[in-house]
């Protein structure tokens, strides 16, 4: 056990009463803070002093006022950088609303949010505050809400999330998961895997994941009707296993009939669905779907700069895989 150096842990967070810490890949550790007083806010600080100390997502209110609308799941670590994964309220200009699951990436060298998402702005503290790439997973009406949120990191640098939707008067409508890419692209959509109301996950339990398998406890009451704690074992292979891989385009070539793009076999992939964008920042369009391994864009104009890129879906699992986001320049 390594002790504590002065300056690896010298933020602070009033009223912080869900925290996370997290042993990161390059050595030292990650302190996650959810701060109802000041900052309002999650925090994250990296031990050494050169780490980061960022606040990437506040709460409205003022000091003191100890209500958030919100709850810390986790914060996962992945090659893009750190994954916040909660729930909210989704506007930062009052504490109403229900609470909407949501992630937010940050860059570990700058300690900014790197998804091109939604921003909020308001205030927090008695301060003007802007939160940038927030990605929400829920839009549930006003008569219910997610909460309890957990997430683990799984193979191929993804996160299995999981949740509960709660409706009128506190009464469970379900338990959920769905998985997510590490540039925070949807893999699976929400998938309802326990309805027994009985059956919860605990907001300060961490979920855990192994070969396949996520693992979690909490308290409830057990077939004999006894108050017990209860273990949770559930498969995600069969989200897991069929996610297709990230799809390569070998090229895209001008022709006499328009552009070709063509690219290599993607595992798990039954279907393609090819994107393209008009010069290197330019907003990724879907143009078709198709089965094959090749196809001709007849609708590209000369004289101007394309980008494509293609996506792998499964057509039985109705999952997509990750895209490959810079995309390539037909030649």
């Amino acid at each position: 056990m390594k002790k504590a150096a002065p300056g690896d842990y010298d933020n602070y967070a009033s009223h912080s009463f869900n925290q996370r810490i997290l042993t990161r890949k390059g050595g030292g550790v990650l302190y996650t803070d959810l701060g109802d007083a000041y900052p309002r806010g999650i925090e994250l600080h990296e031990s050494g002093l050169d780490g980061i100390n960022v606040t990437p997502f506040h709460f409205n209110g003022e000091l003191g006022n100890n209500y958030i609308n919100a709850q810390l799941g986790e914060v996962v670590d992945l090659s893009t950088g750190y994954m916040i994964v909660g729930t909210s309220g989704k506007y930062l200009n009052s504490l109403d609303g229900n609470m909407q699951l949501f992630i937010q990436i940050i860059d570990r060298a700058t300690g900014k949010p790197v998804l091109k998402a939604s921003t909020r702005k308001g205030t927090s503290c008695g301060e003007a505050v802007t939160d940038t790439g927030v990605k929400w997973l829920t839009n549930y009406s006003s008569s219910s809400y997610a909460c309890n949120v957990q997430a683990a990191r799984t193979e191929g640098d993804r996160v299995v999330i999981m949740w509960e939707r709660i409706g009128k008067n506190g009464i469970k409508i379900g338990t959920y998961y769905m998985v997510v890419s590490a540039s925070g692209t949807i893999l699976q959509n929400a998938t309802p895997i326990l309805t027994n109301q009985e059956i919860r996950l605990n907001a300060t339990e961490e979920l855990k994941y192994h070969n396949g398998h996520v693992y979690w406890s909490t308290c409830g009451w057990d077939k004999a009707g006894k108050l017990s704690i209860l273990n949770y074992k559930m498969n995600v292979t069969p989200g897991m296993g069929v996610i297709p891989d990230e799809v390569t385009v070998k090229s895209a070539r001008k022709t006499a009939s328009g552009i070709t793009v063509t690219w290599n076999k993607a595992k798990n992939a039954t279907q393609y669905h090819i994107y393209r964008k008009l010069g290197k920042d330019g907003k990724w369009g879907k143009l078709a779907k198709t089965s094959s391994l090749t196809y001709t864009d007849k609708t590209a104009k000369e004289g101007r700069v394309y980008y494509y890129t293609v996506k792998g879906y499964n057509t039985k699992a109705k999952i997509f895989g990750d895209m490959n986001g810079a995309g390539l320049k037909a030649q």
